[in-house]
């Protein structure tokens, strides 16, 4: 049995969907299944109580249900608990982790916190509108399976083979010391809404996902939200990807914390965990959990053809081709590094800010033209459509390549120059920061402020 300190299951929320209750109830039920008791935390950024008046009398009766206890961290106690942390700790710069930004909500805030409350043990975080019904891919077994594209909500789930799983047994067995080495990160799955912010993944698709959505109608699917994205095996692999629909965390180790702000801020943590722990894997798991999100089943031609980068497409880019490469080996010697190169980018000048953050970004970003060239050279721009696209969208990417401002303000991050620095400064002080904090609270119990 995992016993309630070793593992925190934590819900990063605005407290507002109805789909909380059933996501909760969900994981509640497989967890006593197989004899689980984790602690359970809903961690909101909303004004007021953090929990709609309907989600708050919910939570009550779940916690009846079950004889489960849910902790909530809203953002009354997280003011409360920065007062009180020692100045040593920065609560100022920790604020900037923990508290809605004025620039951009963002749901990096809530993670952080669940990182911290967490400290320690195992840490499952989880969107609000993940529900815990396990299930294999339609292709299972097949190694090059990426995702797979369907018209509308109902064909999809007829197509998974649906399974039943102890989730939170397979995310520790997952993690830790293995035969392959140090997995930081275990990564499950999704079948249903695919969670992207654009259409853009249809481009570079090859193999048997590719195959798949060409031959099923790449004009009637490549907009289609209605996606499988469950490995057709496990494997576990130096690959940084990450997207935190759900993903089990070996916090016993400090992660990297979330960007505050912008999309993406889960992608970025994926990449710098892989930074930091140069040695360490993901596991990318052989089964995947219902994503109930409903709204658009389509995502618009724009998001396809027009790339738009989001403030961690300069970030990303920087870490790479700025951070450490082999040395320091120590792993808060790494966190440092890294947030010192943040810092010391901040501090230049504006038009040297740009050259750098144009260069890093068109370093890394010259490689998905190339890959998207390959393939339409590989498929001899069959289909056409599809061609087409490729090419509209790679033109977009070359319109920043020719103009470096073009990465900033509203056609681009969104974000202005000068509040991209003061966002990679903080960024970066926080990092620097991040080891002795978590440290912090992986050495102390904290009253949970519990939903009653």
């Amino acid at each position: 049995m995992l016993f309630m300190k070793e593992a925190l299951i934590a819900w990063p929320t605005t407290g507002q969907r109805p789909s909380l209750l059933q996501s909760m109830d969900s994981f509640a039920q497989n967890f006593a299944r197989y004899g689980h008791a984790p602690r359970f935390l809903a961690a909101s950024d909303s004004d007021g109580p953090g929990l709609s008046p309907e989600n708050a009398a919910g939570i009550k009766a779940l916690q009846k249900k079950h004889g489960i206890k849910v902790e909530l961290s809203n953002l009354h106690g997280r003011r409360a608990m920065l007062k009180a942390l020692p100045a040593k700790l920065e609560p100022d710069l920790l604020a900037y982790a923990l508290l809605p930004n004025r620039d951009e909500p963002g749901y990096g805030v809530n993670v952080n916190m669940a990182m911290l409350l967490g400290a320690g043990g195992l840490l499952v975080s989880t969107d609000d509108d993940i529900i815990c019904n396990t299930a294999y891919s339609p292709r299972q077994k097949e190694a090059d399976i990426e995702q797979l594209y369907y018209k509308d909500r109902p064909s999809l789930l007829a197509s998974v083979n649906k399974t039943e799983l102890d989730v939170l047994c397979t995310y520790k067995d997952s993690l830790g010391q293995t035969e392959k080495g140090l997995v930081l990160i275990a990564s499950p799955g999704i079948y249903g809404d695919s969670g992207m912010g654009s259409a853009r993944g249809a481009l570079a698709l090859d193999g048997a996902s590719r195959e798949a959505l060409m031959q099923d109608s790449y004009k009637d699917l490549r907009l289609s939200r209605e996606l499988v994205r469950i490995p057709g095996q496990k494997s576990v692999s130096k690959m940084a990807t990450l997207m935190m629909t759900q993903s089990a965390l070996f916090n016993k180790t400090p992660i990297p914390p979330l960007l505050p702000v912008g999309r993406n801020s889960d992608g970025a943590c994926g990449l710098l965990t892989r930074l930091v722990y140069p040695h360490s894997f993901t596991a990318f798991l052989d089964f995947g959990l219902y994503h109930a999100a409903q709204g658009r089943a389509f995502s618009s031609v724009n998001s396809l053809h027009v790339f738009k980068p989001g403030i961690t497409d300069i970030f990303m880019p920087c870490a790479i081709g700025y951070g450490p490469k082999a040395e320091p080996e120590a792993t808060e010697e790494r966190f440092i590094a890294i947030g010192q190169m943040y810092c010391a980018l901040a501090g230049l000048k504006n038009a040297d800010f740009v050259e750098h953050a144009h260069a890093a970004f068109s370093g890394q970003y010259s490689h998905i033209v190339q890959l998207l060239q390959s393939l339409l050279d590989k498929f001899e721009r069959k289909p056409e459509l599809w061609a087409e696209d490729a090419d509209i969208h790679i033109a977009s990417i070359n319109e920043i390549f020719r103009e470096p401002k073009r990465l900033f303000g509203q056609h681009g991050c969104g974000f202005s120059i000068e509040r991209v620095k003061y966002h990679m400064d903080l960024y970066g002080r926080l990092l620097q920061a991040w080891p002795e904090i978590w440290r912090h609270f992986a050495s102390r119990e904290f009253s949970p402020n519990y939903i009653d």
